[in-house]
């Protein structure tokens, strides 16, 4: 699989296809939800494409084009997709292209303790992955604020 995701570095980015996930790949949800609603009305030519895991598959709303994460399909989307769109991340350390447009919509309020900010707790930071998320952060082009007072 991943031999064939290096190969797939190469192609050309379709700028046609936007990929969609939201939180932790359990289906069409959220920022990512009215987004993609949104682009399907603005950009019609812009085809849209959910990761879902495949425990959650049965989420899927009749005629919403998806991908199984971690699937050959997957694979193939998340090297040659154009657009990226998510409120949490794409699983499995995907490797970011110059040309790639990655949006990270967040879901919730950022007013509690999450990311760097549970280094200080131990019970915490036990479970993170510190420079897993500095990395995941580094891949976004943009990060859409829901509202001023978040900002």
């Amino acid at each position: 699989m991943r031999a064939a995701y290096r190969t797939d570095l190469h192609r050309p980015l379709d700028p046609n296809l936007a990929v969609y996930g939201a939180y932790w790949n359990r289906g069409v949800a959220c920022n990512p939800a009215a987004i993609h609603a949104k682009a399907r009305e603005l950009a019609p030519h812009i085809r849209g494409l959910w990761v879902v895991s495949s425990r959650h598959r049965d989420r899927m709303p009749p005629g919403v084009p998806y991908v199984i994460e971690g699937s050959r399909p997957y694979w193939r989307a998340m090297a040659t997709a154009t657009y990226l769109v998510n409120n949490s991340s794409f699983p499995g350390g995907f490797t970011k292209r110059p040309g790639q447009r990655y949006l990270q919509t967040h879901h919730g309020t950022p007013l509690k303790t999450m990311g760097l900010d549970q280094r200080a707790y131990p019970a915490l930071a036990g479970k993170a992955d510190f420079a897993k998320i500095l990395a995941h952060v580094g891949q976004w082009d943009f990060s859409l604020s829901a509202n001023p007072h978040t900002t």
